[in-house]
């Protein structure tokens, strides 16, 4: 239970790294952050920001954030939000393996698929949905064996830890009915 409340302040916290490494080249050559934690050149503090994004793992927060949400959305049938999740799991993904090269070869496999999984997404199929959701989690905990990372084993989520839904339909009007 613990893991789930954590997940969401360690997304955020890595979103703003992202943004301050990308507001870095403008930052003179003083501290910078609250306090100025973040001190030195510019290049000193790039390291300093990639030391914190550090490789796959904080990565894999994000993503396991998003496997999350991506089942609950195949559930409630809310598509859009599941291409969403689709979308930044593989955006993640790839942001990682950009910073971890060594993983890519692991992670091959998983994102030649994602056309696939996006299949059933795009063609609104609960059914063919729930099937590829359980190839994605094969997927996941093939890598992480592939990587000695089979500790880290993945299973779908049994309990909503989001407070999105799909959108209610509005009931019909009574003179429709």
């Amino acid at each position: 239970m613990l893991r789930h409340r954590l997940r969401r302040p360690a997304a955020l916290g890595f979103v703003a790294l992202l943004t301050l490494a990308a507001l870095l080249p403008a930052c003179s050559d003083g501290p910078v952050g609250k306090d100025g934690w973040l001190r030195g050149d510019t290049q000193a503090k790039l390291d300093t920001v990639a030391k914190h994004l550090r490789g796959t793992d904080l990565a894999m927060i994000e993503i396991d954030h998003r496997y999350h949400e991506l089942w609950w959305a195949g559930v409630d049938e809310n598509w859009e939000y599941a291409e969403y999740q689709l979308e930044k799991i593989e955006y993640a993904l790839r942001n990682a393996l950009e910073r971890r090269p060594k993983r890519a070869e692991s992670a091959k496999v998983f994102l030649s698929t994602m056309p696939a999984f996006r299949q059933p997404v795009l063609n609104r199929d609960a059914e063919v949905f729930r099937g590829i959701y359980s190839q994605m989690t094969a997927l996941c905990n093939a890598c992480h064996e592939l990587e000695v990372l089979g500790h880290m084993w993945v299973e779908p989520p049994t309990e909503r830890m989001s407070s999105i839904h799909r959108k209610p339909v509005a009931p019909p009007a009574e003179s429709e009915q």
